[in-house]
């Protein structure tokens, strides 16, 4: 399927690829679902394309399709990547009317965004509400990627 091509084009880093296929995909008139952006907005990450990602998840949007955690982590993962976390701020104060999407990918994601601009602070506080919002689940613990995450920010 085209969400697997595009998948494999993401995880060789070869994001150019992946745009194009994904031009072909709609060209053939196929309808791209989830799965499909998704990857598309991770190759976008690699190839730091930090724009093309905000530009495919908002046509998913255009097209009718909602975003989940894993295309919301994606998109803040492409705007860390790119140093962006001014935008990785905004898009995670959308995300906090969408409770259901708050999880420790999109919380990682935005934090390690902060830490990479120096904003250790905003970092120390984004992870204080969600070991708030875990307990609060009974949802596991934050996991070790984002504690390193947090200590590179120290």
């Amino acid at each position: 399927t085209y969400s697997t091509l595009v998948s494999a084009y993401e995880r060789g880093g070869r994001w150019r690829d992946a745009i194009a296929l994904f031009d072909e995909l709609l060209r053939e008139g196929l309808t791209p679902d989830l799965v499909t952006y998704g990857a598309l907005i991770s190759a976008c990450k690699r190839g730091r394309q930090w724009q093309k990602a905000l530009y495919f998840f908002d046509d998913l949007q255009r097209r009718g399709l909602e975003p989940d955690s894993k295309t919301y982590g994606a998109l803040l993962s492409a705007l860390d990547k790119a140093g962006q976390w001014q935008k990785a701020m905004e898009l995670f104060d959308d995300l906090q009317r969408k409770p259901e999407h708050l999880d420790v990918i999109t919380y990682t994601a935005v934090i390690s965004a902060c830490t990479k601009g120096g904003q250790w602070e905003k970092a120390l506080r984004l992870f204080d509400d969600l070991r708030r919002q875990e307990k609060k689940k009974n949802g596991p613990e934050p996991e070790i990627v984002l504690y390193n995450t947090l200590i590179s920010a120290c």
